[in-house]
């Protein structure tokens, strides 16, 4: 999985989360503090999804993770 153009606006984070294969329950791990705009969905190979954190205090976006379940 890919994460990159981050962008920060409004006190939101988003960024764009990709793969090359198919990912099965992409998830970020956070915790259920951290609200955002989709988790836990697949993504098809070549796809990509916008995503936001609504609320990032105190996370940068180095820090964050995706997972999920790799599927060849």
């Amino acid at each position: 999985l890919t994460l990159e153009d981050f962008q920060e606006a409004d006190g939101k984070l988003s960024f764009t989360v990709s793969a090359d294969c198919y990912a099965h329950a992409v998830h970020f791990g956070l915790g259920a503090d951290k609200l955002f705009s989709d988790q836990y969905f697949d993504l098809l190979p070549g796809e990509s999804r916008r995503i936001t954190l609504e609320n990032p205090q105190g996370i940068q976006p180095a820090e964050l993770q995706a997972d999920c379940v790799f599927i060849p």
